[in-house]
Protein backbone atom coordinates (compact mmCIF):
# COMPACT_ATOMS: atom_id res chain seq x y z
CA UNK A 1 0.00 0.00 0.00
CA UNK A 2 2.86 2.39 0.82
CA UNK A 3 4.29 1.66 -2.62
CA UNK A 4 1.04 2.74 -4.26
CA UNK A 5 1.04 5.95 -2.22
CA UNK A 6 4.59 6.68 -3.35
CA UNK A 7 3.60 6.16 -6.99
CA UNK A 8 0.54 8.35 -6.62
CA UNK A 9 2.52 11.13 -4.97
CA UNK A 10 5.13 10.94 -7.72
CA UNK A 11 2.43 11.07 -10.36
CA UNK A 12 0.92 14.16 -8.75
CA UNK A 13 4.33 15.86 -8.67
CA UNK A 14 5.00 14.78 -12.25
CA UNK A 15 1.69 16.32 -13.30
CA UNK A 16 2.64 19.57 -11.58
CA UNK A 17 6.05 19.51 -13.28
CA UNK A 18 4.43 18.94 -16.66
CA UNK A 19 1.95 21.76 -16.06
CA UNK A 20 4.78 24.10 -15.05
CA UNK A 21 6.83 23.13 -18.08
CA UNK A 22 3.84 23.59 -20.38
CA UNK A 23 3.22 27.02 -18.88
CA UNK A 24 6.88 27.92 -19.35
CA UNK A 25 6.75 26.81 -22.98
CA UNK A 26 3.67 28.95 -23.53
CA UNK A 27 5.48 31.92 -21.98
CA UNK A 28 8.53 31.31 -24.16
CA UNK A 29 6.34 31.09 -27.27
CA UNK A 30 4.57 34.33 -26.33
CA UNK A 31 7.93 36.02 -25.82
CA UNK A 32 9.10 34.80 -29.24
CA UNK A 33 5.96 36.26 -30.81
CA UNK A 34 6.80 39.65 -29.33
CA UNK A 35 10.30 39.69 -30.83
Amino acid sequence: VEDMKQKLRLTKEDERDLANRRQQLRLDAATDDLK
